[in-house]
């Protein structure tokens, strides 16, 4: 269970494959953990040296106070990549890790050799949403949202055939820390890549599922037009996590991707 010191706080991570393998960084949504790429994670160690992590705040890794910036969260992801001595990876994120991918780029691109963009936008919003779901959350405590998040993460059929990992996941959100989670939410909340998209200049694929509501195909296609070059790839019956509901699929999608490079 290693850890290492980012940016004066301890981050926990995991790294698989072969140490000469081309790396790849897999970064996680808001409000789970590294394990919500664990099956993409063992199946690319086959052919990347695979690196995932707990955000800032998320799982096993110390957080600070206040709300944290897509910027702060960046700098997180390039100063874990420069401890473990990497120079350069493929990025992949989804969600809140998607935005953060955005930004390492636009604002980090010669660390950068490719990116895949998850189920994640310029923009998620709109800002009183975010604030509605802090107020909520202090109020009440993480459980008051958590039947409403699952619901927007997967498909009702996935939580019918799957209902174990949904509560899972459930309860995932349920021992995150209330501030911690809003935290990160702000950097959602005050996030925006918008005018700054153009300045994406690696490989880039966009991957979105048919049913997600929180960032849904019609977002997917504006990010995709908006980065020189991408690619756009809609993953059927799959709505805000298809990691875990359709990981299969996914892999195939970056395996894919990554070959043609």
């Amino acid at each position: 269970m290693p850890f290492v010191l980012v940016n004066g706080l301890s981050v926990h991570y995991r790294i698989a494959g072969p140490a000469e393998a081309p790396p790849l960084l897999l970064i996680h949504s808001l409000g789970t953990s590294l394990e919500m790429w664990a099956p993409q994670a063992e199946a690319l160690a086959e052919d990347f040296r695979v690196i995932s992590y707990d955000l800032r705040g998320h799982g096993l890794s110390e957080g600070t106070a206040g709300a944290y910036s897509l910027g702060m969260l960046a700098g997180d992801a390039v100063a874990l990549l420069g401890a473990l001595g990497i120079e350069r990876a493929h990025v992949a994120g989804v969600s809140l890790g998607g935005m953060i991918a955005q930004t390492l780029g636009i604002e980090h691109g010669s660390r950068v050799r490719s990116l895949v963009l998850g189920d994640t936008a310029s923009v998620i919003g709109p800002k009183s949403n975010w604030d509605s779901r802090a107020a909520a959350i202090r109020t009440d405590g993480m459980a008051t949202l958590v039947d409403a998040i699952l619901a927007r993460w997967f498909t009702a059929e996935f939580i019918a055939a799957a209902p174990e990992v949904a509560r899972g996941f459930g309860a995932m959100l349920l021992r995150m820390p209330p501030e911690a989670y809003i935290s990160a939410a702000f950097a959602v909340r005050d996030g925006d890549t918008t005018s700054a998209l153009g300045r994406i200049a690696c490989p880039t694929l966009v991957l979105v599922g048919d049913q997600d509501v929180s960032t849904p195909p019609s977002a997917a296609e504006a990010l995709s037009a908006a980065i020189p070059g991408a690619n756009l790839t809609v993953l059927a019956n799959a709505a805000h996590i298809p990691t875990v509901e359709r990981p299969a699929e996914v892999t195939a999608a970056i395996r894919q991707f990554l070959a043609g490079l």
